[in-house]
């Protein structure tokens, strides 16, 4: 894990070009370091990032990151479109309170507790620069200490605040919440959430415990953890959420709703096949009624590279898209075995790149000769949209509600459809 860790803190600073700051600094023994954007001072809108948890380091979401995963469990997506959303930022880090020093367990000044060093970092690092919309994104319980840090605000501090992305947060309201909080979570805050509710629906219960509109994102059915697929699938949702606020809260989740995906991308890259060299092996690709292949010679070969990408109309997260890798043969293919994918196991406008192994055709529960590379990306395309209701005519449905998503999407907050390569790494 401290290797994982101390690759994230490297790509921080040399790839995004962050700043590491320590507190109380850099001499203390016993010190703790946040990250900030070079411009963070000065731009007129930050974004705050706060992890969950005991243990858990600046830069991770989750402990459960591994390299086999790339980086999606870190916080680099999402700070890479922070960044280019035109955001300063800085990523706090609350949960480190204590060294060992000289054998000894010494507490950090001003970072004894996660709310002295929320306070600390607040009052010296955020207050004095020259953000008017100062923007946060918190996960799990972390939704907890920010909470406690919300009510605590002045009245001008809280008029500082823009918008607050909650993802699968730990917190709740109470009696004893302020009129000021309760005002602030209403109208500034919403909460993202794996559901069995049609995503993007209100979840009554949720909001009621939260103080906040709480969204469902759906549910995955595969095997990632549930947790870590949402703060992978809200990434967009997110900072839409963030870009447009300023307008209200009913015209932003207006905003989020317009996002909602309406294309299926898929991205066949390569096989690694069992057995003995193939014909000619080529994918065929199953969708929405649709049917599409790989074309091109690869004869005699175990290990075919495709790099073939293919997109379907597709709404519904219970639609499927099934791969079958075939072999070229006469006179008839010979199947290799496919790979069926829901759509609710398919990150939302982001390209989620791994391997898949193959499953015989008939017998789903046996493995099939090998296994496929594939990226795969649901998005919402504007395009695909406008088209949709046009055909529909007197019954289509509002796609834009407002210049609100025109905004956003000028912003550069999107991840470009044309992008079929992860960037977390």
């Amino acid at each position: 894990m401290q290797t994982l860790v101390a690759q994230i803190h490297a790509k921080l600073k040399n790839e995004l070009n962050l700043r590491e700051i320590f507190i109380p600094n850099s001499k203390a023994e016993a010190r703790c370091s946040i990250f900030v954007s070079h411009n963070y001072a000065a731009c007129p809108k930050l974004c705050i990032f706060m992890q969950p948890g005991e243990g858990m380091q600046p830069g991770m979401w989750s402990r459960t990151i591994h390299p086999k995963t790339g980086f999606q469990g870190s916080m680099i997506p999402y700070l890479k479109t922070a960044i280019q959303g035109g955001y300063g930022v800085v990523i706090l880090n609350p949960s480190t309170n204590f060294c060992i020093v000289n054998g000894h367990r010494a507490k950090i000044l001003h970072s004894s507790t996660p709310e002295a060093h929320v306070s600390y970092v607040w009052k010296n690092y955020v207050v004095p620069n020259a953000a008017q919309e100062i923007s946060f994104i918190v996960h799990d319980n972390a939704g907890v200490l920010l909470k406690t840090f919300l009510s605590s605000l002045s009245g001008h501090e809280q008029q500082r605040v823009g918008g607050i992305a909650f993802i699968e947060s730990a917190h709740q309201v109470s009696s004893g919440d302020s009129n000021a909080l309760r005002e602030m979570l209403r109208e500034k805050a919403v909460n993202f959430e794996a559901s069995t509710e049609p995503m993007f629906t209100v979840i009554g219960s949720s909001k009621a415990r939260l103080g906040c509109t709480s969204l469902s994102v759906g549910r995955t059915s595969g095997e990632a953890n549930n947790r870590e697929w949402t703060v992978h699938s809200v990434q967009t949702s997110a900072f839409v959420f963030l870009q447009s606020i300023a307008s209200g809260i009913e015209e932003s989740l207006h905003a989020i709703r317009a996002t909602f995906p309406n294309k299926l991308i898929v991205t066949v890259n390569r096989a690694r096949l069992t057995g003995q060299p193939y014909n000619n092996p080529f994918a065929v690709v199953q969708c929405a009624g649709q049917k599409k292949e790989t074309v091109g010679s690869h004869k005699h070969t175990m290990d075919p590279e495709w790099n073939q990408t293919f997109s379907f109309p597709v709404t519904s997260s219970e639609a499927k898209v099934v791969i079958v890798v075939k072999d070229r043969s006469f006179p008839m293919n010979t199947s290799l075995g496919q790979v069926v994918v829901t759509m609710s196991e398919v990150g939302l406008n982001r390209a989620d790149r791994r391997w898949f192994a193959l499953r015989d055709e008939k017998v789903a529960t046996s493995h099939g000769n090998g296994e496929v590379e594939l990226t795969l990306e649901w998005v919402h395309d504007t395009f695909v949209a406008r088209s949709d209701s046009f055909i529909r005519g007197n019954h289509h449905v509002c796609i834009a509600p407002s210049s609100v998503l025109s905004d956003v999407l000028a912003s550069g907050v999107y991840i470009m459809l044309g992008s079929l390569v992860p960037s977390w790494i």
